[in-house]
């Protein structure tokens, strides 16, 4: 291998935007100097003692999957264990010596997984759900990528913007004003876009929205009236 890598030519053939790159380059220590018209990059690393493409590949390819590079700039680099693999020298062999990150296809595209979708309204039950699913998901078994993908399908299968009327909890509030019912906290919570632990420690004669709420309490349970 070359003692150098032309960095253009190795996020070109990894489709890593230039900004990105030199990100990760500078969160791993690894220099990028011009000569000329080309931008290089040292072949071998002085921080982690390897070869500076077999660092940035394992890079990509926990970028590629996460979203982030956590674990390439911890030194905690995915090995194939020497009794796993056919090689003769009795050494644990990195995983980027078999699979580089041009192979593998970001796990959400090519977006940032990290970048916040504007376009996604939640209510706050939503809200507690996902957040309880996250939070179970996590505690069970599995492996981490497995866990990712549940966690970013529940994501994915809250309703956007276009697909949720953002007027719904007044026109409930409207309905439950004009017909006199009673409504528990969840109910609440869900409408006025409080979660339930705010609504249960509100006293009687709170407002939201132009509606006024009266706290009332039904053998042991509290319930809402609400009034405009």
């Amino acid at each position: 291998m070359s003692d150098r890598i032309n960095f253009q030519e190795y996020r070109e053939k990894n489709k890593i935007p230039s900004d990105k790159m030199r990100s990760i380059c500078k969160s791993l220590c690894v220099d990028i100097k011009r000569e000329g018209t080309e931008f290089y990059m040292s072949g071998w690393s002085k921080k982690y003692t390897i070869k500076t493409e077999t660092l940035l590949d394992h890079a990509l390819i926990e970028y590629k999957e996460t979203g982030n590079i956590k674990r390439t700039i911890a030194g905690d680099f995915m090995i194939i264990p020497a009794n796993e693999t056919s090689n003769t020298t009795g050494k644990d062999i990195i995983l980027t010596d078999y699979i580089k990150p041009a192979d593998i296809k970001g796990r959400l595209g090519d977006e940032d997984i990290r970048k916040p979708n504007p376009s996604i309204l939640v209510t706050a039950k939503t809200a507690n759900k996902l957040a309880d699913a996250g939070s179970s998901i996590m505690k069970s078994g599995g492996d981490d990528y497995n866990k990712l993908t549940q966690i970013i399908n529940a994501i994915l299968s809250i309703p956007k913007k276009s697909d949720v009327n953002i007027l719904n909890g007044h026109k409930a509030l409207l309905e439950a004003s004009e017909n006199g019912f009673l409504l528990d906290t969840e109910q609440v919570a869900e409408m006025t876009g409080f979660s339930k632990s705010t609504i249960s420690s509100k006293k009687s004669g709170w407002v939201r929205y132009g509606f006024t709420f009266e706290k009332l309490k039904e053998n042991n349970t509290t319930l809402w009236r609400v009034s405009r």
